[in-house]
C-alpha cells in the first residue's frame, strides 16, 4: 500500500473497501478490530516528535519534546474504522487523516502522550524513528 511508512515491515494488511460496512455517518457497522494479524511492528517502539499542525492551526505549538511510544495494535487503511470516516463513505474526515491519501500515515496515541507533544487541538505532523523499547 502506498500509505505504509517505510518503517513498517511485514505484510501489509489486505482487504477491500466495502461500503456496506459503513453507516453513512462516518462510522462502521459490525466492525471487528482494530487488528492486523500480520503486522510485525506490534511491540516495537518509536520516538515521536511534533513538527507542526496537519490542519494549519495557528493557535498552538509543538513543545519540542520527543516521546517514546510502543505499538500495541494496528488499524490499517483497509479497515472500515478508517475508510468509513471519509466523505466517499458518508464521513467528514479529510482523506489524509484516515490513511487514504498516498504517502500518508496515521499514528493514534494516548491523549496524555499527545499533550506532551503539542498544544494544537487538531492532528499533528510528526517525525517518527525506530528506537529500542
Amino acid at each position: 500500500m502506498s500509505d505504509l511508512s517505510p518503517l513498517w515491515t511485514g505484510s501489509p494488511c489486505s482487504g477491500t473497501k466495502d461500503a456496506s460496512k459503513c453507516n453513512g455517518h462516518g462510522g462502521c457497522t459490525n466492525c471487528a478490530g482494530p487488528a492486523c494479524s500480520n503486522e510485525q511492528q506490534c511491540g516495537h517502539c518509536f520516538n515521536v516528535r511534533c513538527t507542526g499542525s496537519l490542519d494549519g492551526e495557528t493557535g498552538g505549538a509543538c513543545t519540542g519534546n520527543t516521546i517514546k511510544v510502543k505499538i500495541i495494535d494496528a488499524c490499517p487503511a483497509t479497515h472500515p474504522a478508517n475508510y468509513c470516516k471519509i466523505a466517499a463513505f458518508g464521513g467528514t474526515i479529510p482523506d489524509r487523516e484516515a490513511c487514504e491519501a498516498s504517502g500518508v500515515n496515521a499514528l493514534d496515541i494516548a491523549t496524555t502522550a499527545r499533550s506532551a507533544l503539542s498544544s494544537f487541538q487538531g492532528n499533528l505532523n510528526i517525525d517518527i524513528e525506530a528506537t529500542s523499547c
